[in-house]
């Protein structure tokens, strides 16, 4: 396990772990200190950012579950969420108290193809015309959103969505959004991997490229290869920091995995973010001092003309408005609880898809052949299995199978870094 991670320029981050090799304490190069803790069935219930040492306060997540593992209510520093279930466990409310005192209500309901026919209390036009013609019909996707239509391919892809148009690779990767005139089309690289390398405007007044470790997107750069914004990780889709030229950056995540608070080095407060269920952002309070994408479940956002907020999944985009990915799932996996087009479970407080994949059995199943494959490729370039450039052959490829478990679909609360 990595007891020490020293970045040049900025200093060393110290981690803990407890006897089942689970990061308990992490120590910043300024100072501060970040502690978690864990129940018996491996479930965290609390984070804590401990700016003492900075001259601040501590600021602590918690979570509290159900005998089934639904988080019923979670607390940050500035208020609580009580969560209510159906009989699916698929997620009908939201409570947010200030003080103990319940100020707001987010409702949830679902049709009969467990689509939302009502996201964060907003009724959505969740049927669509019978091929037969005999009238209408719970859907999959809403026929409109923010009263225009929403348009679909053959293949299931949105192609029209709040008159944004949307266009597709061979793949189904996004890699075309044109919005409204006199909107400007924009263009979108993506790689192999699902990772989304290139981002431009047709006209080339903004151009950003991507670079990456794993499948985390660590760097921006501007159009002739300058670092514009660097990213450090500990985990799939868990920031610990950006650096903008001389500003460093923290994140603080709650136990959903959301980029929830920003702190400067030295443990000055640049705001947070506050989020529905799935997704779509209620408060931003930190973009007025310091601008970065990694919001709702550690990932990155996009505004898509229009003002269409998505976030990027990798192998599809999710609309937080629409409560529903862009295009549908390609390993075709469902359940009663949800559509190819939904959240795993219907429950993105409780479950993540850093994917844009489902099927957790295939994912781990997939990690574990390219597993295979990397040791057998390790053996025929070094033939003495007992020598020490086999081993560390071997020590990598096991780093990379445990991040591919990870990357699969694997609940945060429990498996958060």
């Amino acid at each position: 396990l990595m007891a020490t991670r020293t970045v040049a320029g900025e200093g060393t981050y110290a981690y803990a772990y407890d006897a089942l090799g689970r990061n308990t304490r992490l120590t910043y190069p300024d100072g501060h200190v970040r502690t978690q803790t864990y129940d018996d069935l491996g479930r965290m219930t609390e984070r804590c950012y401990d700016y003492g040492a900075v001259g601040g306060d501590t600021r602590c997540y918690t979570a509290m579950y159900d005998p089934v593992g639904n988080p019923v209510r979670m607390t940050d520093p500035e208020g609580a969420d009580v969560m209510t279930y159906d009989a699916l466990d698929r997620l009908t409310s939201v409570t947010r108290e200030v003080g103990g005192v319940p100020v707001s209500t987010e409702v949830y309901a679902f049709n009969g193809l467990g689509a939302l026919s009502v996201n964060a209390g907003v009724a959505m036009d969740h049927q669509r015309p019978r091929l037969d013609g005999g009238g209408l019909a719970d859907s999959a996707v809403p026929a409109t959103l923010g009263g225009q239509p929403v348009t679909l391919d053959a293949a299931g892809r949105i192609t029209s969505l709040r008159g944004v148009s949307l266009a597709y690779s061979g793949r189904g990767y996004l890699i075309q959004v044109t919005p409204p005139v006199p909107g400007i089309t924009t263009h979108i690289l993506v790689d192999a991997e699902m990772r989304r390398v290139l981002k431009a405007t047709a006209d080339g007044t903004a151009v950003a490229r991507y670079a990456y470790e794993g499948m985390d997107r660590v760097a921006t750069l501007d159009a002739f290869g300058g670092v514009v914004e660097s990213t450090l990780f500990e985990g799939i889709d868990h920031p610990v920091r950006t650096k903008r030229g001389a500003t460093t950056v923290y994140f603080e995540l709650d136990l959903a995995s959301n980029v929830r608070r920003l702190r400067a080095a030295g443990g000055a407060d640049l705001g947070g973010y506050r989020y529905t269920a799935f997704g779509r952002e209620l408060e931003d309070t930190a973009s007025g001092m310091f601008v970065q994408s990694f919001r709702w479940k550690g990932r990155p956002r996009d505004m898509l003309g229009a003002s269409l907020e998505t976030y990027d999944m990798r192998a599809r985009q999710w609309v937080p408005e629409l409560g529903g990915f862009g295009s549908v799932d390609e390993l075709a996996f469902w359940d009663a609880r949800t559509t190819l087009w939904g959240w795993p479970g219907m429950s993105a407080v409780r479950l993540r898809d850093p994917s844009g994949r489902w099927d957790p059995n295939k994912c781990q199943a997939d990690c574990d052949s390219k597993q295979e494959i990397r040791v057998e490729e390790c053996r025929l370039e070094y033939r003495d299995t007992s020598g020490d450039a086999y081993r560390e052959c071997v020590a990598a490829s096991n780093k990379k199978h445990r991040e591919c478990i990870e990357y699969c679909n694997k609940p945060p609360i429990c498996g958060a870094p």
